[in-house]
């Protein structure tokens, strides 16, 4: 119970002095924002290490961090469903979270009331699913969501681990991969979009998507089958008829 105060009055007195001190020297940062995506069962599972740091010259209690996901169909702008979202810092210990649909956007709230210490860190690690539905037959696309943060992001990295027996045929501004025989494609934030499309085909990775490059290879084998049927029959000796002769009769 003493404990428990000591916490409080500690909280107390840091909110003092954040009330105190201009809020132009309070500063928060993520110095790490590693996210790693896979799938399993339809269901794409997020998880998303987290560096917090305080980079003003005053101690500061994060509060409530706020991350919001969205998707683009053509113009309109809609939140993305997600389910099982959950928190813990680096002990394990569960962190208050909140899954709120706005319309244009899915906020995923994460409560910290830690204090920090100027130069001090706290790390933590957010768990969240985002249901997945393939397209197509051959070829599958996914588009990693993009999201928002109210904090500046300083070291952004985008995971996604692909299973074994798949194929990377498209990925733009990324980097693939092997790791324990899985498919990893990375992004850095200087890449403006998250979008892979795999396969079971062992069709290469290009600048095309695979299921563009697919059907030019059809379209152009059926172009040089017909071509080739067309030079073979203009090759062929063209069969003479015997010249009519009328018959005798005696």
């Amino acid at each position: 119970m003493s404990r428990m105060r000591t916490y409080t009055s500690i909280t107390f007195l840091f909110l003092f002095i954040a009330l105190l001190i201009p809020q132009t020297s309070a500063e928060i940062v993520f110095d790490e924002y590693i996210t790693t995506a896979r799938i399993t069962d339809g269901v794409i599972h997020v998880q998303r290490d987290v560096v917090l740091r305080n980079a003003g010259a005053v101690p500061i209690i994060p509060g409530e961090l706020h991350f919001r996901f969205f998707e683009r169909n053509g113009d309109r702008q809609q939140a993305i469903p997600i389910t099982a979202a959950r928190a813990q810092n680096e002990q394990g210990d569960s962190l208050n979270t909140n899954v709120n649909d706005r319309g244009r956007e899915t906020d995923i709230s994460v409560q910290i009331w830690n204090p920090l210490l100027p130069g001090f860190t706290y790390s933590f690690t957010l768990f969240y699913e985002i249901d997945f539905a393939p397209r197509g037959i051959l070829f599958y696309e996914l588009r990693l969501p993009r999201e928002q943060t109210t904090i500046r992001i300083l070291n952004e990295e985008t995971r996604f681990e692909l299973d074994r027996g798949y194929r990377v045929t498209f990925a733009p501004e990324s980097q693939v991969s092997r790791l324990s025989g899985n498919t990893v494609i990375t992004w850095d934030e200087s890449s403006e979009q998250r979008i892979v499309e795999f396969s079971r085909l062992p069709f290469p990775k290009t600048s095309l998507r695979g299921v563009n490059l697919f059907w030019i290879t059809i379209i152009l084998l059926l172009l040089a089958v017909f071509v080739l049927s067309v030079l073979k029959q203009r090759k062929e000796p063209s069969r003479k008829e015997p010249p009519y002769s009328p018959q005798r009769y005696q």
